[in-house]
């Protein structure tokens, strides 16, 4: 209350000076009202705040739940021009159109009027006759906390005395792990011997979506078959776009029927990389180098120069490129010049440049202007590689089977190799070994000398950077073994073995032999894995996630988490048999 207190003070003072005035009593009356007006303002602006208790509670994360609606689900003889919802609590507005589907579709959209708990969806036309309409809401409604359906709320009703009573139940998998993988569109197309459609795009006839543990769902669907796929509809336009994930399926068409039971081969869920990096930018770092930036990641496998051209392009002189090395960034690459002419250049590329999947560079050409800034050949260590502390206390860094150790400089190294780079073993012998590199930048050493541990040492400046690089012994390597089958007998069959302890670690891969045995050889002991392996169906060594149009189903696959880590000086053996389903 001290800011009535003060308040007071002042009117106390504002009184007395008046009074001072000698002013008539008529006057004296009108000064003393306004001052009771001030005085109440003043209370209201500094008086004492009514405390406000701070919002808190637990945070909402339960989903919506459907409460009813009408027509209800599973009503016939229906005569209506609207569906009306009602939730548990609140909806976020904003999420409901993007939501809501409704089978078969209307020629002109319906209106939607959502608010509060209740949505209302008025219908623009008459409704058919004896046709069963189905109505979702997928998992982009949301609440007003912005917690999202787990799983579509799907309600039919019928004009007719009964409903179609067809059914398809499925799941989608992720790629990777086989596990369910939630909020995935799934796509129904009728089909016939007359028509074929195409779902980049042509509309699906009904549609659903998997559940948080990946199942999906088709009710009341005409009993008929049907093309399922399942895609990752980023954009919600019902169409399967080039760079959207999608589930093929592996069969051209399953039949819906009133006593479907779930499909036993998952869709899995792949997204087929089919843009090759496109070239974005070139800048002139300096009067020496070039950046060039691209789309996305990639890997430079050459470091030659006679996939890139450069000219002047007023005469179409061609200038010469000296060299080509990955840039700081993953999306980058450096070409090292000659000083050039401050006037429009152009850029060639032509190849040596993939992304993670191996779609090569499209050739291109991109203009630009040189820089005056002179060029300063800086060469700076940046690192070892790799970077594997071994468990023991000294200071060694090991190097597992088929890893090499390497350095990575700012810039190639050139002919500063031999005067920066030392390799000597423990008594200071020298050790030999031969440079190799694919992105210039990143120098890994090969075919050492028989020298364990060795030490190497790069020298800059003012400071040597030393490490103590050690190889793997039989000691601390083990096996992994065990069978694969799968019919037909006489398909290649891949095993892959992929990190699962939160290692990071490069995909091995066997083929199975005649009677599905396969076994990986020379493991970090301790370190758990997991398996994937597929019917190697094409013979390329890669599993092939299917086509659309036309149809190819994907190469039969499975998924297993390998429970005991691998042991030391020790044979882990699977202990089931890996059985591959056939379609």
């Amino acid at each position: 209350m001290s800011h009535t207190r003060e308040s007071q003070a002042l009117l106390s003072t504002y009184w007395c000076r008046t009074a001072s005035l000698g002013a008539d009593r008529k006057r004296w009356t009108t000064l003393a009202a306004a001052c009771r007006r001030f005085a109440v303002l003043l209370l209201l602006l500094s008086g004492c705040a009514v405390p406000i208790p701070p919002r808190g509670g637990p945070v909402d994360e339960d989903p919506p739940t459907l409460v009813r609606s009408e027509p209800g689900d599973g009503e016939v003889n229906v005569s209506t021009d609207r569906i009306t919802f009602r939730f548990d609590e609140d909806l976020d507005e904003r999420s409901v159109a993007q939501a809501v589907s409704i089978t078969p579709e209307f020629e002109v959209a319906p209106t939607i009027n959502a608010g509060g708990d209740r949505i209302e969806i008025v219908f623009p036309e008459a409704l058919r006759p004896n046709t069963t309409y189905i109505v979702s809401l997928d998992n982009r409604l949301r609440d007003a906390h912005g917690v999202a359906l787990k799983q579509p709320v799907t309600v039919a009703f019928g004009t007719g005395p009964s409903l179609n009573e067809g059914r398809i139940l499925g799941a989608v998998v992720d790629e990777a792990r086989g596990q369910g993988v939630g909020g995935v569109d799934v796509f129904a197309y009728a089909v016939s011997d007359s028509l074929t459609h195409d779902p980049h795009t042509d509309a699906p006839d009904y549609r659903t979506q998997s559940d948080d543990q990946g199942r999906f769902r088709f009710r009341y669907l005409r009993e008929q078959p049907y093309f399922v796929l399942a895609v990752r509809d980023l954009n919600g336009n019902k169409r399967l776009d080039e760079s959207e994930p999608r589930g093929i399926p592996a069969f051209p068409s399953v039949t819906a029927d009133s006593t479907s039971s779930e499909i036993e081969t998952p869709w899995v869920l792949s997204f087929q990389d089919v843009d090759p990096p496109v070239i974005r930018r070139v800048r002139a770092l300096s009067s020496g180098e070039l950046e060039v930036r691209f789309s996305e990641s990639i890997e430079l496998r050459d470091t030659t120069t006679t996939d890139w051209i450069l000219r002047d392009s007023l005469s179409g002189t061609r200038k010469r490129i000296v060299g080509v090395y990955a840039g700081e960034d993953p999306r980058d690459i450096v070409l090292r010049i000659d000083s050039l002419a401050i006037q429009t250049h152009a850029l060639s590329g032509t190849g040596a440049v993939s992304d993670s999947t191996g779609n090569a560079m499209l050739t291109d050409t991109l203009y630009f202007m040189p820089s005056q800034r002179a060029f300063e050949r800086i060469l700076s260590f940046e690192e070892f590689l790799p970077d594997t502390l071994t468990s023991d206390l000294s200071n060694q860094y090991r190097i597992w089977p088929g890893v090499d150790a390497g350095i990575r400089f700012s810039s190639p190294p050139a002919d500063e190799w031999d005067t920066r780079v030392a390799l000597v073993d423990t008594s200071g012998n020298p050790v030999s070994a031969r440079p190799f590199t694919r992105d210039g930048v990143r120098i890994y050493l090969r075919d050492l000398s028989i020298h364990n541990p060795f030490d190497v040492s790069v020298s800059e400046a003012d400071t040597t950077y030393i490490r103590r690089f050690v190889r793997a012994s039989a000691a601390v390597l083990g096996e992994l073994s065990g069978v694969v089958t799968f019919e037909p007998s006489g398909i290649p069959l891949v095993v892959e073995l992929i990190r699962d302890d939160g290692q990071n670690g490069s995909v091995r891969s066997v083929s199975a032999k005649e009677d599905g045995a396969f076994r990986f050889s020379e493991l970090p002991g301790g370190s758990r894995y997991r398996l994937r392996y597929y019917a190697d169906v094409d013979g390329n060594h890669r599993w092939d996630a299917g086509n659309v149009l036309p149809h190819r189903p994907p190469e039969p696959i499975g998924w297993m988490v390998v429970e005991e880590p691998v042991r030391a000086r020790w044979e882990t053996v699977v202990p089931d048999t890996l059985t591959i389903k056939g379609y």
